[in-house]
């Protein structure tokens, strides 16, 4: 039944008490249900060495930092300052509506700071509407240099935000190298640049020049990246030159994710989306196509491309600019892409709209290569295009038991999970089916097979045959 940690009055002569709490490290406060506040503000000072700071479970907390007595050195001016805090964890605060008493609604006002914070984590905190201020400070060089080291961000479970950074914080956020959004409803967009910026003008790409992986999952009303632009990444408004993992899940508004057109001038933009590894799209029922063809020259270094249902999907590559340098011969495709996995996609007719072919049609790509090691494809659908002779140049398909790859063919019926989406719970998933190893037990020579291996053989031969 605790309802204060510290007294909320300071002594009236602080200077004759003994340096408490002055070494402390870490605070930890959890399922204290009456807790009206963590610290009294005249705290801060005695706690410059406070490094991780994690509060969960208090459902009756409103404020972490109460300032409501009346100090005579206080002024409206004051910073309240966390000056070594690395990791700020606010998990399952119900009625938490801001970080120091002042701004409700609002988490971080400019009246808190934090220079050294590196790890911010936001969960379930139904009451807040904003995280940052929408207008900077109006001298901004008198502000403290807060969340200028920050590397990772993730909220999750917000249900009344509805942006998550104001456009000014991203000078602030060139450490920024993890951001993840997860299960907020009513978040229409990521970056917001409502504010009148003199700074500002329509040219300005954003750059967020660390950031090596962005999470997007169940954001039912999210429409793009940043304000301005109906597609997800604009090629004029956003850059992203270190990324390596992009995930969207559940963002069902979602129509389209980067330009159909290339940039006039691209070589006057900062280079984006060049270090991509891995894209996981899952759940988005607008999503006609995945990327436009110019594109292609900078997934170079894509290494795993997991689609799943996504119900309207009718191509990976949409062709349909006609882009000249998309097909010259001096471009190769996909040199490094080891793992596809398609699943339950009912509308996918093709790989690009130049092609009714798969994976390897050499009219429309002459020097097409692609290294795939894994080849998995759920619900087959109306996969016409889908042949042995088009898989991969170098991949031998189970058609004459002989494949080197590792591929599978799973019926409809059978729900998949990739790997990499277990980074958090997911509800109402099943268990994805082991993949089938084409090695195992494969003939050899002239030595004769087991009759279950011949049957089973069959059984792929008569299933590919019936997909084409």
């Amino acid at each position: 039944m605790i309802t204060r940690i510290w007294v909320q009055q300071q002594l009236s002569k602080p200077e004759k008490e003994v340096e408490s709490f002055c070494k402390l490290k870490s605070i930890d406060v959890g399922s204290c249900r009456q807790l009206e506040y963590v610290l009294p503000s005249y705290m801060l000072p005695q706690l410059h060495n406070l490094l991780q700071l994690d509060v969960k479970d208090c459902t009756e907390l409103e404020v972490i930092v109460s300032n409501k007595l009346k100090e005579k050195e206080a002024t409206n001016n004051d910073i309240l300052v966390f000056p070594r805090l690395e990791t700020l964890e606010l998990v399952n605060l119900y009625n938490l509506k801001c970080f120091c008493t002042g701004t409700d609604q609002l988490l971080f006002s400019h009246k808190v700071a934090f220079p050294a914070l590196e790890r911010l984590r936001i969960w379930n905190m139904p009451s807040i509407t904003e995280i940052w201020d929408k207008t900077p400070v109006l001298e901004p060089e008198k502000e403290i240099e807060s969340f200028s080291k920050l590397a990772t961000i993730t909220i999750s479970f917000c249900g009344q935000l509805v942006y998550v950074l104001p456009s000014y914080m991203l000078p602030r956020l060139q450490n920024l190298q993890e951001l993840k959004i997860w299960h907020c409803k009513e978040v229409e967009v990521i970056v917001s640049k409502e504010l009148k910026e003199k700074e500002a003008t329509n040219n300005d790409t954003i750059v967020f020049s660390q950031l090596k992986a962005v999470e997007f999952d169940d954001l039912p009303k999210l429409k793009s990246f940043n304000t301005g632009t109906q597609l997800f990444f604009s090629n004029i408004k956003v850059a992203f030159p270190a990324l390596e993992h992009l995930t969207i899940r559940k963002v069902p508004m979602l129509k389209e994710i980067w330009d159909k057109q290339p940039l006039s001038e691209p070589e006057k933009k900062p280079k984006s989306f060049y270090k991509l590894m891995s894209i996981h799209v899952e759940e988005c029922d607008q999503l006609v196509y995945l990327f436009p063809s110019y594109m292609l020259p900078q997934l170079r270094n894509l290494q795993k491309l997991v689609i799943t249902q996504c119900k309207e999907m009718e191509e990976i590559i949409s062709n349909k600019h006609k882009d000249k340098e998309a097909t010259n011969n001096n471009i190769i495709l996909f040199a490094e892409l080891k793992t596809v996995i398609l699943q339950f996609l009912p509308n996918l007719k093709r790989l690009c709209s130049e092609t009714q072919l798969g994976f390897s049609n050499k009219d429309a790509f002459p020097v097409l290569k692609i290294n795939i090691e894994e080849l998995r494809i759920m619900y087959p659908g109306q996969l016409a295009w889908l042949k042995a002779s088009c898989i991969a140049p170098n991949l031998m398909f189970l058609v004459n038991g002989t494949s080197t790859k590792e591929v599978a063919i799973e019926e409809s019926g059978t729900s998949g999970k990739d790997e990499d989406s277990n980074d958090h719970d997911k509800e109402g998933e099943d268990g994805e089916e082991d993949v089938k190893n084409a090695d195992d037990n494969k003939g050899v020579g002239g030595e004769n097979k087991d009759e279950d291996e011949e049957e089973e053989e069959e059984e792929t031969e008569d299933h590919i045959s019936n997909l084409d």
